[in-house]
């Protein structure tokens, strides 16, 4: 999930008359469901009050692409691709914050990022089945380790894990939390990272996670 970062970025503009109704059956007293999305659009996502102190941080507006270059580009183990890029998606769009140490202070990266995504998935795989399969992903070099985690104030479909980057020097390293879900079509999924790696996650860090995956959702429950 956080490789999706990578990808090559088009802004698109489309309206809300991409999603699909599934109406409840005549005569049922059930509530309608509300449709599922087949596109993402900009107005889609939470603005840049969600993660908190974000007037301080770089914010890159919503931005909207379609199939990534290195979405089909091979991890190991190879069933690992879902857990490492995301699910396979038609369309995605996304927003990150990210605060960066001034030039000058380490000669490492150091920084810390958020990051949210709205995919539109052509697969929606069993991502915690696969966790139990993939707790080490191997790509370019690169080791990269998943678990499982806790994380309150979540419901109960989304699924948190801690990912750790580990590569030949702590430049490529990274530390961080993920969350995904897949909400009225759509995968919702959030990442925080921060370098260099090592160090503990803030539970600050993690709480501004859980609230900008809460907000995104209670976003597209609205609409």
């Amino acid at each position: 999930m956080l490789a999706v970062t990578a990808a090559a970025c088009v802004v698109m503009t489309v309206s809300c008359s991409s999603a699909v109704n599934k109406s409840a059956a005549p005569g049922s007293s059930e509530t309608p469901q509300k449709p599922e999305f087949t596109q993402v659009t900009s107005s889609m996502f939470v603005d840049r009050s969600a993660v908190p102190n974000s007037a301080t941080m770089e914010f890159k507006a919503p931005e909207i692409y379609g199939y990534p270059p290195g979405s089909s580009e091979s991890v190991d183990p190879p069933d690992c691709g879902p857990i490492f890029w995301g699910p396979v998606f038609s369309q995605a769009g996304s927003v990150s914050w990210s605060t960066t140490r001034s030039a000058g202070t380490s000669t490492n990266n150091e920084g810390k990022t958020f990051n949210l995504f709205l995919v539109v998935p052509t697969e929606r795989p069993d991502l915690r089945s696969l966790l139990g399969k993939c707790g080490t992903i191997k790509y370019e070099g690169a080791t990269t380790t998943v678990s499982p985690l806790a994380l309150p104030g979540l419901p109960s479909w989304s699924t948190a894990t801690r990912i750790s980057v580990r590569a030949g020097d702590d430049a490529r390293g990274a530390d961080g939390t993920g969350i995904i879900g897949l909400r009225r079509g759509l995968y919702v999924s959030v990442a925080f990272t921060q370098q260099p790696p090592g160090g503990d996650i803030s539970p600050t860090d993690t709480n501004a996670l859980v609230k900008l995956f809460n907000d995104q959702v209670a976003k597209l429950e609205a609409i």
